[in-house]
């Protein structure tokens, strides 16, 4: 039975309450409800269709496109969102004839896109001027109807017939503006602002972008047009960073610095970064990575994706973006894993993808995420947890890729055996030619070493070896190896590369204790003409040291190089065999040195020094001798500080002299170059002095005999204070090498500490002007 109740108030709100409604249509669902609204000056209807249902039917809740869709009664319509940062949303209809949800969906999603300016962010006056507008859809396409508006300083820009301005439009997603001959409307260094709008149905869109103009009389030095990895790039000042878009249809930006070589004062363009690159394939990857959980752990689909996109010809390589999420994908993968979940198909693909990445032609790629953070070093550490959470209980399992072969196998610390990898006896790996490279790199483990732990335990040991990962990894070394054995400055510097493979081992649970007997590592050296280095400044040397990566030092690449526990037992021209007292990553570095400056051209230079020093002291000494032999003629305080000068002058003239000597000895060069630097800002101070001196006796006409002691106490205690926190702080934290130049006994320029000498100096100059 129906209940009904009808309330009004105020002659301007009724409401009509029925409970238990049934359906008294005569045919269909839906019921036509009528409210009349009676008023002094007539009436006014307004007609309400209501559907009344036999029951409360409803489409079940659905996944469709990777979008839930929650659970809606028959005869209504769900909404969904549109994808982040897309305005609108989706619809769906539930159909209350087929209690079914609609097969088709609605979608009123507006275009996702960015607008991006690419070109030079400084040019000279008279040069050409190309800037790139780059529309990247992210969601929709492009229609075709679009336009594009380009402004300067506000201004608008037109194609103009002479043809000095030239737009041009593609796609209606590209769009690029040529302007020769560019001009600047003032005087000296003038900020031009380039404004690029990009207009479209869904709204409009604008990006600036800076461009500095240089007078034509002040040339710049530029790195010149040229094309490198697929791309264009556009001539570039020193000091700042080429943009394009990025190619084949990746999202984001590619990059390529533009750097100044300080020795020959030359532009030279660095390697092409792609890190913020990223590709379809990998974008979709990224996607389905994101959905796993230990409750969802569908691995197996992303791993045999991945095998799949790595996987490339033998002149192409992975973008930097791409490895990124490759790696990430990895992580993600190792992190949800367990031993229930991993089989051996599993390890397979996964040691088979981190070979993928580790291809040579990917070195690019991977120095460039390396000089940002964790890189090659992080993937190492990944494969091995993954083997660390697979079970394979009392199983030997190898994995054998292009570039890596790894081993899982459980020992019982009873058993009193030794261990060996790679065995020479694994005839996967004396079978296959494409494996030579694994012959003579190894590891022996004695079993004394599986004593140390205390009770029965079975060790799962995990070993890899890697053909290409020790010429990824980056070269940065701890600072304890770069004055190891090298007592001459020419070696001091932070230049290393490995010289053999890259083994690791590792136990679980872990050995905490030092082994009783050291481990062995055999090494086959690689013939010097494979290494990859700039031999064009760079050159070997015969130092080489066993090495392991050392996580624990705090570095942005998660570590260092380091001897720390190992040394060398024998080495020669083909073989080097190292010992260890513990587990991780292992290789042979041979330090690199700089490449000398050509005999001619560095006698030339130290027969200029040496006669300029020598004339400039032989000419100060004479001054000295003459100033004792007339001095009471000549005793004054100014000519006593003409004599400090003269005496300062000689002392530095003949440090310089003397610098060849002390250079091959590292404790004396540093202290030399800190008495130099001592000295030198001494001789300045007195020249500071000198224009005090006048001033006081010509304008404020003081007597100042009695304040030559405080002339004394500044020109020697200032400079004190500088040249020596300076060497105590930079030599005690940062170490030598970053106080003293790669080039001799001074102080270094690559860094501040240069400063430490030319503030003062211009401090002096500024005051005695």
């Amino acid at each position: 039975q129906e209940y009904i109740n009808i309330t009004q108030v105020d002659g301007i709100w009724s409401q009509l309450t029925i409970s238990y409604i049934k359906n008294i249509a005569l045919s269909g669902r839906q019921t036509r409800f009528n409210c009349t609204y009676h008023g002094d000056n007539g009436y006014k209807s307004q007609d309400q269709i209501v559907e009344i249902s036999p029951n409360l039917a409803e489409c079940p809740s659905q996944a469709l496109n990777d979008r839930q869709w929650p659970a809606t009664r028959v005869g209504h319509t769900a909404y969904l969102p549109c994808v982040p940062e897309s305005p609108g949303n989706i619809s769906r209809n539930c159909d209350y004839r087929t209690v079914a949800w609609d097969p088709s969906v609605t979608i009123n999603c507006k275009p996702v896109y960015q607008v991006s300016i690419y070109g030079p962010q400084v040019i000279n006056e008279n040069k050409d001027l190309k800037l790139q507008c780059v529309v990247v859809y992210t969601l929709g396409n492009a229609t075709g109807s679009e336009t594009f508006v380009w402004q300067r300083d506000s201004q608008l820009l037109q194609t103009d017939q002479q043809g000095k301005t030239t737009i041009s439009t593609i796609d209606g997603i590209q769009s690029t503006i040529t302007i020769t001959h560019v001009q600047s409307n003032v005087t000296g260094i003038s900020q031009n602002l380039f404004t690029c709008t990009y207009m479209s149905s869904s709204g409009n869109q604008s990006r600036n972008h800076t461009v500095a103009l240089y007078p034509s009389q002040n040339p710049l030095i530029t790195c010149r047009n040229e094309s490198a990895d697929g791309y264009s790039w556009p001539e570039t000042v020193t000091g700042f960073t080429a943009f394009l878009p990025c190619k084949e249809g990746a999202i984001g930006n590619a990059s390529r610095a533009c750097l100044l070589v300080k020795i020959s004062k030359q532009a030279k363009w660095d390697i092409v970064s792609t890190v913020n690159c990223v590709s379809p394939p990998f974008l979709n990857l990224q996607k389905e990575v994101l959905k796993l959980s230990p409750q969802n752990n569908n691995a197996t689909s992303a791993l045999i994706t991945l095998q799949g996109i790595t996987t490339t010809s033998k002149n192409q390589s992975l973008l930097g973006g791409d490895i990124l999420v490759a790696n990430a994908a990895l992580r993600k993968i190792a992190n949800i894993s367990d031993e229930l979940s991993i089989d051996l198909s599993n390890v397979m693909d996964f040691v088979g993808i981190a070979s993928n990445l580790l291809e040579i032609s990917n070195i690019n790629g991977w120095n460039a995420i390396q000089r940002e953070g964790p890189g090659s070093t992080d993937l190492s550490k990944i494969l091995e947890s993954y083997f660390f959470r697979a079970g394979f209980a009392n199983e030997s399992i190898t994995a054998i890729s292009s570039n890596i072969v790894a081993e899982m196998i459980t020992v019982n610390t009873e058993t009193e055996q030794s261990y060996e990898f790679p065995s020479p006896s694994k005839e996967e790996l004396q079978d296959d030619p494409k494996l030579k490279w694994t012959e003579e790199n190894q590891i022996f483990i004695p079993s004394s070493v599986f004593q140390s732990y205390n009770s029965s335990t079975n060790v799962k040991i995990i070993s890899f070896v890697y053909k290409t990962l020790g010429q990824v990894m980056p070269n940065i070394v701890d600072s304890k190896l770069r004055y190891t054995n090298s007592q001459s400055l020419e070696t001091n510097l932070n230049h290393w590369i490995p010289q053999t493979r890259l083994v690791s081992t590792s136990f679980y649970p872990p050995l905490l204790t030092v082994f009783r007997d050291p481990v062995q590592f055999t090494f086959r050296r690689q013939p010097e003409n494979t290494l990859q280095f700039d031999r064009t400044v760079l050159k070997t040397t015969d130092e080489i040291h066993c090495t392991f990566w050392n996580y624990s030092i705090r570095t942005i690449n998660d570590g260092a190089w380091s001897s720390q526990g190992c040394h060398h037992k024998f080495y020669n021209s083909s073989y080097v065999v190292c010992e260890c007292n513990h587990l991780t990553n292992f290789a042979v570095l041979m330090r690199l040195s700089d490449i000398k400056i050509q005999e001619a051209i560095l006698l030339s230079l130290q027969i200029i020094s040496y006669i300029g020093c020598g004339l400039s002291s032989l000419g100060l000494g004479c001054t000295i001798i003459v100033y004792a032999i007339l001095w009471k003629y000549l005793k004054s305080s100014t000519n006593k500080i003409h004599l400090n000068l003269f005496t300062w002058l000689l002392i530095s003239n003949i440090e310089l002299i003397l610098l060849d000597i002390v250079e091959p000895i590292t404790v004396l060069c540093v202290i030399w170059a800190a008495i130099l630097h001592f000295s030198l800002l001494v001789s300045f101070m007195w020249m500071l002095i000198e224009g005090i001196h006048i001033y006081l006796i010509l304008i404020k006409v003081f007597d100042i005999n009695e304040k030559f002691r405080y002339y004394q106490l500044a020109s020697l205690g200032i400079p004190f204070l500088i040249s020596g926190l300076t060497a105590a702080c930079s030599c005690g934290i940062k170490g030598i090498e970053f106080y003293l130049s790669s080039h001799g006994c001074w102080l270094s320029v690559e860094n501040w500490i240069i400063l430490t000498f030319a503030i003062p100096v211009i401090a002096i100059f500024l005051v005695y002007i």
